[in-house]
């Protein structure tokens, strides 16, 4: 988009596996005034919005199947009709999308429509998945390295060259997603400058070390447990722990051990911890 001659133009996107079918078709062509209940006044579907500009369709695959009949007449007669609407406006956004599932496949199933599928598939770019492209590990690392340590002002950390290689020998069944997260995590927890293998953890590995840890995540759990803590008690320390390595925002340490903001704000009333 940035390089074409729609960089003026907006670019806008939808996860069409984020949302329900109904809110799915709002969001690509909006809806009038009285469409539905609730719908107290128009508004611009992405469609729309995205006119002279591009619209990136994340997960087309997962696209409803009644959706996608009406996704096809929109493309071929730059046309959208709004929920509770008579009249079609004219439309003219680049289209972009992406899925990690075999659409063809779905196309034998009778799960995706076959023409939709032809029409999109104008130029088609196959990205291998992340295990099958080790050599991009080291580039990708270090971007998020950088991104995640200006998200949450930790300073620039490194990656050891022990890290790197579990980093690289690891399958990522994720793909580049579940390694993000996984370096936000260690950006996130690690005291040092430097990332080492141990500040990474996937499925089947161990967690990260805490930062009282010795580089050890079992010996951290038996230094607490010669401390006398009971399991309320380490439970408690490291919700405190991932309060203050997230800078006490409540989204952040949810997102830092792996639960939602509702449990961890429970947890916070039960054991006693103020934010902030």
């Amino acid at each position: 988009h940035q390089r074409s001659a729609r960089r003026g133009g907006p670019f806008l996107a939808i996860n069409c596996v984020a949302l329900p079918e109904t809110l799915v078709e709002s969001e690509l062509f909006g809806y009038e005034r009285g469409a539905f209940t609730g719908a107290h006044g128009a508004k611009l579907g992405l469609m729309e919005a995205a006119d002279k500009g591009t619209l990136f369709l994340d997960e087309i695959g997962d696209l409803p199947l009644s959706l996608q009949g009406k996704l096809l007449t929109a493309i071929e007669r730059k046309t959208v009709r709004r929920l509770g609407s008579v009249r079609d406006r004219k439309v003219d956004p680049w289209l972009l999308a992406a899925t990690n599932r075999n659409l063809e496949t779905l196309i034998r199933e009778g799960k995706f429509r076959a023409d939709l599928y032809y029409r999109l598939r104008v130029v088609h770019l196959d990205l291998p998945p992340l295990r099958e492209r080790a050599g991009d590990i080291p580039l990708l690392a270090e971007h998020f390295l950088r991104l995640h340590g200006t998200r949450y002002g930790k300073p620039a950390k490194k990656l050891t060259p022990e890290a790197l290689a579990a980093l690289q020998d690891y399958p990522w069944p994720g793909n580049v997603r579940e390694l993000s997260h996984a370096i936000e995590q260690a950006v996130l927890w690690c005291r040092t400058e430097n990332l080492s293998a141990v500040d990474f953890a996937w499925p089947g590995r161990p967690t990260m070390r805490s930062p009282e840890a010795s580089g050890n995540p079992d010996e951290a759990i038996r230094t607490l447990l010669r401390e006398g803590l009971s399991s309320a008690e380490i439970e408690k320390r490291l919700l405190q722990q991932a309060l203050e390595s997230s800078g006490q925002n409540i989204s952040q340490a949810a997102r830092l051990l792996g639960m939602t903001r509702d449990i961890l704000r429970y947890r916070m009333e039960k054991y006693g911890i103020a934010a902030g």
